[in-house]
């Protein structure tokens, strides 16, 4: 990091390499659209670039970058809302952190049932208010503490908590969950 702040490319470019993967998925679970999340990312990076001489260290690095992509998806989405005036739409071949859960159940038809729970589990966190969707995805898909997703969204960690126990309560209540026992997250 700080050969990256005294100016020397290939440190930086190995930054971009660490991070890249995890700020692409974040910016594709807020974004719900690949292209739309690969320009985010590399707006991120380029944000990141220019302003890396004016990172002070008061916090970590990766709370640095991920409050920047944050906000770099917030613009982007504000943008792209006023650009066509509709919300994007997820494409279910990327779908990122929810691929990673096991499968427990080697029946074709308990996969088929896991993956159409995997693509509603999706469509209820999209429907979520994004003061409580953001929380949720940093802290479950992205493995932030409840410290560092209130560092990164410049919010206290008791409302950080809130939001993110919010979350989990408005999506054990969803519909499509609330006949499952509620047991979502």
């Amino acid at each position: 990091m700080q050969q990256a702040r005294e100016g020397d490319l290939n440190a930086f470019s190995r930054l971009v390499r660490e991070y890249e993967h995890r700020i692409y998925g974040l910016c594709l679970r807020l974004l719900k659209h690949p292209e739309d999340a690969k320009d985010a990312a590399q707006e991120t990076f380029l944000k990141v670039f220019r302003r890396i001489g004016d990172f002070r260290g008061e916090s970590g690095f990766s709370t640095w970058l991920y409050r920047i992509t944050v906000n770099t998806c917030t613009d982007f989405a504000r943008k792209r809302k006023r650009e066509t005036g509709r919300k994007a739409v997820l494409n279910d071949e990327h779908e990122t952190w929810t691929e990673r859960l096991p499968d427990r159940e080697p029946l074709p038809e308990a996969v088929v049932v896991r993956e159409d729970m995997k693509r509603a589990l999706l469509r209820a966190i999209d429907s979520l208010p994004d003061k409580y969707r953001i929380p949720l995805v940093l802290h479950v898909q992205q493995g932030l503490s409840y410290q560092e997703t209130a560092e990164v969204l410049g919010l206290s960690v008791q409302t950080t908590a809130t939001r993110i126990h919010r979350a989990k309560e408005k999506l054990r209540k969803h519909p499509v969950f609330a006949m499952e026992g509620g047991s979502v997250i």
